[in-house]
């Protein structure tokens, strides 16, 4: 078992150094971080983007000074982003707050990358427009009753 678990391992790192999949890895990063740093300034509830290479988390937020998680927003972007074709989780444990973890493979491209942030973009605004749109309701039962 051993053997065979070092061969195999042997098969995936010359598969690695051959394809430079760790230089592909820190460029993507960079161009992903990039994009996601100028989504942040379209979106006042993109608090931080932190992490390495492909690896990047996303934390959303209420207000960016105070940080608090916007578990909502998380929650309604996530499904919307599935509906529209790009898969990624949300970590929603109130000690961690709302941040997305962003993974994508090692092979991607700018193109998808670019595809995901306009998926990212549109699930923003229509989920605030549908959060916004339940407090306004919500309101506007309090003055009716």
């Amino acid at each position: 078992d051993s053997v065979a678990s070092r061969g195999l391992g042997d098969v995936y790192k010359r598969q690695i150094q051959q394809e430079a999949l760790i230089p592909r890895a820190i460029k993507m990063g960079n161009y992903l971080t990039e994009r996601l740093r100028d989504l942040q300034q379209h979106h006042e509830s993109i608090g931080d983007i932190r992490g390495e290479g492909l690896l990047l988390g996303v934390e959303l937020v209420t207000d960016r000074e105070t940080r608090q998680p916007f578990h909502q927003l998380g929650s309604v972007t996530t499904e919307r982003c599935f509906e529209l074709g790009l898969s990624m989780n949300i970590r929603r444990r109130p000690e961690r707050g709302a941040v997305w973890r962003i993974a994508p493979p090692l092979t991607v491209t700018t193109e998808e990358i670019d595809l995901a942030i306009t998926i990212l973009d549109q699930a923003l605004v229509e989920g605030l427009e549908t959060l916004t749109g339940k407090c306004n309701n919500l309101q506007n039962q309090g003055l009716n009753a």
